[in-house]
């Protein structure tokens, strides 16, 4: 079993800290949140759990580009469905073409 470490995150979408393996820890890479378990905070009974509504704008989604790559390409596909493209530059274009074709 393999040790996990609380690191920041590096996307708006991650919430206040991200858990890895600590044998995946790059210090180039992630900034150790701190020393504590790494373990995330139940929500409160009475408040419910975020939702994800995918109703962001094309300009939105291509504003995650610099973050996850995952989290970048799961808010396209919302927006250009069964067309999203496989790759990083091609998802950018198709989104920018989006944003900029007129209703």
């Amino acid at each position: 079993m393999s040790n996990t470490i609380r690191v920041k995150p590096w996307s708006d979408d991650q919430g206040d800290f991200v858990i890895i393996n600590e044998a995946d820890f790059d210090p180039k890479f992630h900034e150790l949140l701190d020393a504590a378990p790494a373990t995330k905070p139940a929500a409160p009974a009475s408040t419910p759990a975020p939702v994800d509504t995918g109703d962001k704008t094309a300009l939105e989604v291509l504003a995650l580009a610099d973050g996850n790559f995952m989290s970048f390409k799961s808010a396209a596909k919302k927006l250009l469905g069964d067309k999203t493209p496989s790759t990083k530059p091609e998802i950018i274009a198709a989104l920018e073409e989006l944003a900029t074709t007129p209703e």
